[in-house]
């Protein structure tokens, strides 16, 4: 446990924050999981107050890693890199001469991008933020060893404080 004390932003009781993985929700993503998330749950109303230092840059390691999976791109994958490249979804589509309601179902699991759409949006994503372009040649490298196998049943498990990520296969409970 943390020795250092906050306080709840609900109800302003102090709380002792712990350092914990936390799945990331809020990014769209529900296969991503950051690793050492300072997390203080209050005991007096049951709020969690969750931290995520250096979010641009987690968000940047997420693309990232997203870019050089080894599996095909997920919906919300997609979605995700999309909306991190700070593109509507006609923008999106036109980088990718597709139209918006392809994107659409894409993004909502409908229909799947082909492996060329998606080796095209993996470097679209790393050519157009200018954060991860020293990626691009190893990203490319990488393309030819891209599973056709969907990306499904693996999950992000995202360091913090390295930034270093790594996917596992998970199981779906039935």
């Amino acid at each position: 446990m943390n020795a250092l004390v906050q306080t709840c932003t609900d109800c302003g009781q102090p709380v002792a924050p712990e350092r914990r993985n936390y799945r990331y929700l809020e990014s769209g993503l529900s296969t991503v999981i950051l690793k050492g998330i300072e997390i203080a749950n209050c005991p007096n109303c049951g709020n969690q107050d969750i931290t995520i230092p250096r979010i641009g840059k987690v968000h940047r390691a997420i693309a990232e890693a997203l870019a050089s999976s080894p599996y095909r791109l997920t919906g919300e994958q997609v979605r995700f890199l999309r909306k991190y490249l700070g593109c509507h979804t006609e923008d999106f589509a036109s980088y990718l001469h597709a139209d918006a309601a392809t994107i659409s179902k894409w993004e909502s699991g409908e229909e799947t991008p082909g492996p060329e759409a998606d080796r095209l949006i993996r470097l679209l994503a790393v050519a157009l933020d200018k954060g991860l372009r020293p990626a691009i040649s190893a990203i490319a490298g990488h393309l030819p060893h891209i599973s056709d196998a969907p990306g499904t049943g693996k999950e992000l498990h995202l360091n913090v404080d390295t930034l270093h990520g790594a996917f596992y296969t998970f199981s779906v409970a039935a």
